[in-house]
């Protein structure tokens, strides 16, 4: 037993040596191997995907979505099994569907690209981007540089790089903020294409502070000309009080998305990103807190936020359990890239030293 528990130390050990993960200062074992295997997971899905060998077979480029599943599913079976802990870390999800979210994140992220009707997946170009001062974003560097890992993404400190990018640009978030995105939109409004809106609709209350959920009322905000209305999950707009009656404009799911949208297109910004606009226009933004620690720091949103930012956080920092949507920690190198994402997003960053 002893030998047993020797062997799965050196291999985890190991594992954190090759994606440059150390432990946090009085970071405990669940947490620690949690990291390191999750990492390692998102690292053999973004390997798998160059199993296809274009040069030897011409009418099979790219590789099946299911065959990435099938073994990163079998390679999830194995560190579990190898380390019974990290139940601890991944929850309730089982392999296949751990597998699946993983691989869908890489698409959303563009690290991988659907072929052939979209059945089958080919990596990415090679892409850098600079956060910080030396500090370099990477996407599918395959070449064997000496990269650290975090979260599902890669990062180093290689000074002098060429064809340098920015990282809106790599992880395809928008260039303006929430704030300036919404008033763009209100701009474009026309009001005498608008409906009236009955007694079942709900108004999001700008005023509101805390969770972005619980700002759906049923009255109209005060001190607010324009605001948000939904009548379901689905049907979202715009509403305006006109000659005492509420009018809306609705919104186009091709503009905000859908909630859980899974689709191909780049620039979802869903209808969070219009929540957070509006929020900062009447000078009541969304909060975030950032505990800064000696070697990392840990934030924890109380809303869900849009799904590219979403996605983006992924790459940058940890979930803390993975079942958890809203808490994260990562490396103190990464933190001005992250507070990047949330003042992008007109919401107002809070640290504090722990």
């Amino acid at each position: 037993m002893i030998k047993d528990m020797s062997l799965r130390k050196n291999l985890i050990n190991r594992i954190s040596d090759d994606l440059g993960i150390g432990r946090f200062k009085n970071e405990d074992d669940s947490a620690f191997i949690g990291r390191v295997l999750f990492s390692a997971i998102a690292n053999w899905t973004l390997q798998s995907s160059l199993d296809s060998n274009f040069s030897v077979n011409h009418e099979q480029y790219g590789i099946s979505k299911s065959h990435i599943t099938r073994k990163v599913s079998k390679i999830i079976s194995m560190y579990l099994s190898l380390f019974p802990i990290f139940r601890d870390y991944v929850g309730d999800v089982n392999e296949t569907d751990l597998a699946v979210e993983i691989r869908r994140d890489y698409e959303s992220a563009g690290f991988i690209l659907p072929v052939r009707f979209g059945e089958y997946v080919v990596p990415s170009s090679f892409k850098q981007a600079r956060v910080d001062g030396k500090l370099q974003f990477v996407r599918n560097d395959f070449s064997g540089y000496k990269n650290k890992a975090v979260g599902l993404g890669m990062y180093n400190s290689n000074e002098r790089v060429d064809n340098e990018h920015d990282i809106d640009e790599l992880l395809y978030l928008p260039r303006i903020s929430a704030k300036q995105w919404t008033l763009d939109n209100l701009k474009q409004l026309k009001w005498n294409h608008g409906e009236k809106l009955g007694e079942s609709t709900e108004y999001f209350d700008v005023n509101h502070v805390g969770n972005l959920s619980g700002a759906w009322k049923i009255e109209f905000p005060q001190n607010c000309d324009i605001t948000l209305y939904r009548r379901n999950n689905w049907d979202y707009g715009f509403a305006k009080c006109i000659k005492r009656t509420m009018i809306g404009l609705n919104i186009p799911t091709w503009l905000i998305g859908t909630e859980n949208d899974r689709s191909d297109n780049l620039f979802n910004n869903d209808v969070r990103r219009f929540m957070l606009g509006l929020k900062a226009i009447h000078h009541n933004c969304a909060k975030v807190t950032i505990l800064k620690k000696e070697d990392c720091f840990e934030f924890r949103t109380t809303f869900a936020i849009p799904g590219r930012e979403f996605t983006a956080l992924q790459f940058l920092a940890w979930r803390k359990k993975y079942s958890d949507r809203y808490s994260y920690i990562a490396p103190n190198e990464l933190l001005s890239v992250v507070i990047h994402i949330f003042e992008k997003l007109s919401i107002t960053v809070e640290e504090k030293n722990v």
